[in-house]
């Protein structure tokens, strides 16, 4: 048996070939609707909800969007209380990290220029901290965690080597009280 033979095999009657094609054509029109009919509840919650479209808030009022309620607060004062938040965990840990150093602990040259820079950032936080922005919301005891952290960082600046100044002075730069405690023993 050939290809043409099973082609001949299965021909149709011409009336089923018009139905076959006006099934299709039903298929092209049925489809959709059936689609539309199915998703219509679904598009009008959507619509009914003006989920798609802006609209204007104000502030502190409660809308709906995406089937929940939200509210729109200012961002400035959430920002300002994550700004005081991590200000205190800030200076926590610096207050840890310096607390922890022993005094008689040997420091490489150059710590001083490392530990100046962390200085200055304290003081500048406390500046900040006594702005009018932050006065009424900075507590006592961050303000006195800044000043105690602010002297053992001085403390820890007072015997710290600097770098050594290669430059072209006119006098020889004089030797530093800070130098002689780079030939103590480093004890556990």
């Amino acid at each position: 048996m050939t290809a043409e033979d099973a082609a001949k095999g299965l021909e149709t009657a011409p009336h089923e070939r018009r139905w076959r094609r006006r099934s299709l054509w039903a298929l092209l029109l049925l489809v959709p609707l059936a689609l539309a009919e199915q998703s219509y509840e679904g598009v009008m919650r959507l619509l009914h909800n003006q989920d798609l479209l802006a609209r204007d808030v104000a502030w502190k009022q409660a809308a709906e969007f995406g089937g929940s309620e939200w509210r729109l607060t200012d961002l400035r004062a959430e920002f300002e209380r994550m700004d005081l938040l991590l200000t205190r965990m800030l200076v926590r840990a610096m207050r840890n990290y310096f607390a922890g150093m022993r005094e008689d602990q040997v420091l490489p040259i150059g710590a001083r220029e490392l530990f100046e820079p962390e200085l200055r950032s304290i003081d500048q936080t406390r500046t900040r901290l006594l702005s009018p922005r932050y006065a009424d919301r900075a507590a006592p005891e961050g303000l006195d965690d800044l000043d105690a952290t602010a002297e053992l960082i001085r403390k820890t600046i007072a015997r710290a080597p600097s770098l050594p100044d290669f430059s072209d002075s006119p006098s020889p730069p004089k030797p530093t009280r800070r130098l002689r405690t780079l030939g103590r023993p480093i004890r556990n």
